[in-house]
């Protein structure tokens, strides 16, 4: 099976399984995935904006100052998704709701067909592929637990045993994720959101 991250999460606890085991090295196990784990996220630079552009609204709307950036509000919407997607049972629905919005951010090339002219008299129709123009990404480094990874390529995984022609990355998950978040704000849902993140990071030790 491809990797479903540049962590490879299972593949990494694939290997530590295959030690000795006793009580230090399942201490040291667990020790170890409660580590932390770099991710590079890519998003449109227009997501980019709308995200700094919303922190920078949360901010001022907290007195104190507090240390949160783009990369922490990615954490955030996957640890949420990790959490919730615990209660939901059909993986099926979610499998092809989640091919569908990777589409959305990365449409495949349409087929287009055209008369070509081989000779003044003779023609023959042809179909070529067009693609479309992508527009400017930006990466965003992020870093999560190894556990939380994990958690997500296992449900990555048994999504594609039920669906064949489902194939979706950790890191293309996180960058739905971060679509969808932002359609949120852009539907009305601003202040709502806002104010359940303040509340997050204000609880935080």
């Amino acid at each position: 099976m491809k990797p479903l991250s540049k962590a490879n999460f299972i593949g990494q606890h694939y290997e530590s399984v295959q030690g000795k085991p006793g009580v230090f090295a399942n201490l040291f196990q667990k020790k170890r995935w409660e580590m932390r784990e770099k991710l590079n996220i890519t998003m449109t630079y227009y997501n980019y904006l709308e995200a700094e552009t919303f922190i920078e609204d949360l901010k001022e709307s907290v007195e104190e100052n507090i240390p949160f950036y783009t990369e922490d509000l990615i954490n955030l919407l996957y640890v949420d998704f990790v959490r919730q997607i615990r209660e939901f049972s059909d993986l099926d629905a979610l499998s092809k709701k989640l091919i569908y919005k990777k589409e959305l951010l990365h449409p495949p090339a349409e087929k287009r067909v055209e008369f070509t002219n081989i000779t003044p008299n003779h023609g023959k129709r042809m179909e070529i592929e067009v693609r479309r123009r992508s527009p400017s990404k930006v990466t965003v480094t992020i870093e999560i637990q190894r556990k939380a990874g994990l958690r997500g390529e296992v449900l990555l995984m048994r999504m594609s045993e039920m669906n064949p022609g489902f194939f979706i990355t950790l890191e293309e998950l996180i960058s739905i994720l971060v679509n969808d978040f932002l359609e949120g704000i852009q539907k009305g849902q601003k202040s709502a959101i806002m104010e359940s993140i303040i509340e997050r990071i204000l609880d935080r030790p």
